[in-house]
C-alpha cells in the first residue's frame, strides 16, 4: 500500500507539472493529442464495450474508420435515456466494478443516470484539474496546502472523487490540499460561520448556490476576510451575481464545464471571455437539431466524446447543453477553444415556509438515490406543498417507495414544504423546447392536479 501510494504521489506530480502548460501548445499540437487519444479510445471501445462493438459492427466500421473527431459523426448519437435503460451495454467488461468509481448524475432533468469511472481515469482527471488550478495560485499565491470549502450535497460527485485520490497519495499534510465540505440545504447562516471558522483560500458549489449565499452575505454585511477565490460548476452563475462577488465582495469567480459523464470539459481563465476546451480529453461538437455540426457563433447542443474514462465509455454522447464557440481566440494566449457562452437554464431555488429558499440539489438528491426511479418532476403549489411526478421501473412497490420518498421528505424539510401527492405516471410532458424541467414553478392556474393515466399512490391526508 505504501508502494503505490507513493507511485501515485510521484506520477501524478510530474503529470500534473506537464499540464499546466499543455493550453499553451501550438494548435497542430493539441489536434495530435487528440487524434491519439482518441484512437486509443474508439480501439478500446470496439474490444471491450458491448454498445459500441455492436454498432460498429452494423455500419461495418472499424476503429480504423474513426482517425478524427469528424469521424464521430458515422456513429449513433448516445442519449442520456440509453445510458439510464442499459448501463451495463456502456462499461468496460473487463474492469471490475471494485476498481471503479460508481457516480450517479444529479438528475438535473429528472432523468438520473449511473456512470463508472475507473480508478486510472480519476487520477489523471486529478492531473488535468491542474490546467486551470495553475491559474488560481496567481489569486491565493500557493499550489499546495491551501484551504478550500466545498459546498455540495453528500451526494456529489466531487466529495468521492477528491476522496478517492487523497486515499491514493502519500503527502505530508502541509502539503495536502485541507477541504472543508458542507451540505447545500444547510442554513446560510450555519454555512457562513462554518466557513468562517475554516477560514478557506477558495470557496467552491454550483453557481445557482452563489446566485443566492452571496445576495444573502451582502444583505447581512457578511464578509470572509481569508477568501482569495470563488469558483462554480454545474449550472450558470448570473452576471448580476458575478459583478457582486468582484465588485462588493473584490472576489474574482472563475467558471469550471464539468458533467458527471466528463470531469474536464473546460475552464475560465483570468481573461473571463468563455471556457477554455480541452479538446484532446473531451472533444466535443455543436449541432442543431438535426445533428449536423455547427460553425463556431452559432448556438446548438453539446456532443461529446471522453477520452479519458475507460469505466463507462461514452462517445459521441448528447449531453443536452445549448451553447455557443467563440469564433475568436483568447488573448491570454491559451490555444484551447472557447466556448463562448453556456444557455442551459438554472432550476430555480425552493421556497421554504421558514423564508428560507434551498437549491434543487436538496429535493433532486431524494430520488436519485432509488435505482428504479426513471424520472420525477416536482409541482410546486399553493403554501409551501408540492406534488411529485415519476416514471418507475416495472415491477417496481410503487407503495413501499411512496412511503420511503415520504419519510426521506418529512426528515429533510419538515413542515417547512409538504409532499402534498405522489403521482405514478408512464411519461413526463415535455416543455416546447424539448428539454423537461424537474421543478415547476407555482402557477394559481395550475393549482389543480393533473389527470393521471395511473392511480395516485402515498396521497398525503395533511
Amino acid at each position: 500500500m505504501i508502494l503505490e501510494s507513493l507511485y501515485w504521489t510521484l506520477s501524478l506530480a510530474w503529470r500534473a507539472r506537464q499540464q499546466a502548460r499543455i493550453p499553451f501548445l501550438p494548435q497542430e499540437e493539441l489536434i495530435r493529442r487528440q487524434r491519439k487519444h482518441l484512437r486509443e479510445a474508439i480501439t478500446y471501445a470496439y474490444r471491450h464495450v458491448p454498445f459500441y462493438r455492436d454498432e460498429m459492427a452494423s455500419r461495418g466500421l472499424t476503429p480504423e474508420d474513426i482517425r478524427t473527431v469528424e469521424d464521430l459523426e458515422r456513429l449513433p448519437i448516445v442519449e442520456r435515456e440509453m445510458i439510464r435503460e442499459s448501463p451495463e451495454r456502456f462499461r468496460s467488461e473487463i474492469i471490475p466494478q471494485e476498481r471503479m468509481l460508481y457516480t450517479h448524475s444529479s438528475g438535473s432533468t429528472g432523468i438520473p443516470i449511473e456512470v463508472w469511472h475507473n480508478r486510472e481515469a480519476v487520477m489523471a482527471n486529478a492531473t488535468h484539474g491542474e490546467r486551470q488550478r495553475s491559474i488560481y495560485v496567481r489569486f491565493i499565491g500557493k499550489s499546495l496546502g491551501y484551504r478550500e470549502t466545498v459546498v455540495i450535497s453528500s451526494a456529489g460527485v466531487a466529495l468521492h472523487t477528491q476522496s478517492m485520490v487523497a486515499s491514493h497519495l502519500a503527502l505530508p499534510s502541509p502539503m495536502r490540499i485541507k477541504r472543508q465540505y458542507l451540505e447545500m440545504h444547510v442554513p446560510f447562516e450555519q454555512a457562513f460561520h462554518a466557513m468562517q471558522t475554516f477560514q478557506p483560500d477558495i470557496l467552491y458549489s454550483y453557481g445557482s448556490y452563489f446566485n443566492e449565499f452571496f445576495p444573502y452575505l451582502y444583505a447581512k454585511g457578511l464578509t470572509l476576510p481569508s477568501l482569495k477565490l470563488v469558483t462554480f460548476s454545474s449550472d450558470a452563475l448570473w452576471e448580476s451575481t458575478r459583478q457582486l462577488i468582484e465588485n462588493a465582495f473584490g472576489l474574482p469567480a472563475l467558471g469550471i464545464y464539468e458533467a458527471i459523464e466528463a470531469f474536464q470539459i473546460g475552464f475560465e481563465c483570468e481573461e473571463k471571455r468563455g471556457y477554455h476546451l480541452n479538446i484532446d480529453l473531451y472533444p466535443i461538437r455543436v449541432v442543431d437539431k438535426a445533428g449536423h455540426t455547427l460553425p463556431p457563433g452559432e448556438t446548438g447542443e453539446v456532443i461529446l466524446s471522453n477520452l479519458v474514462n475507460r469505466g463507462t465509455v461514452l462517445l459521441n454522447y448528447r449531453l443536452r447543453d445549448l451553447v455557443t464557440l467563440s469564433p475568436e481566440p483568447c488573448p491570454c494566449g491559451r490555444n484551447l477553444p472557447l466556448l463562448a457562452r453556456i444557455e442551459g437554464r438554472s432550476d430555480e431555488f425552493v421556497p421554504l415556509a421558514s423564508g428560507q429558499k434551498v437549491p434543487p440539489e436538496s429535493v433532486r438528491t431524494l430520488f436519485i438515490v432509488h435505482p428504479e426511479i426513471c424520472q420525477f418532476q416536482i409541482l410546486l403549489r399553493k403554501d409551501f406543498a408540492c406534488d411529485v411526478r415519476l416514471v418507475v421501473r416495472p415491477g417496481t412497490d410503487q407503495e413501499a417507495l411512496a412511503r420511503a420518498l415520504r419519510t426521506a421528505w418529512r426528515e429533510r424539510f419538515g413542515e417547512a414544504l409538504r409532499l402534498r401527492e405522489i403521482l405514478f405516471v408512464s411519461t413526463i410532458p415535455k416543455p416546447p423546447g424539448g428539454k423537461p424541467r424537474i421543478i415547476i414553478p407555482y402557477q394559481a392556474e395550475d393549482e389543480a392536479p393533473p389527470q393521471e393515466e395511473h392511480p395516485t399512490l402515498g396521497e398525503d391526508p395533511s
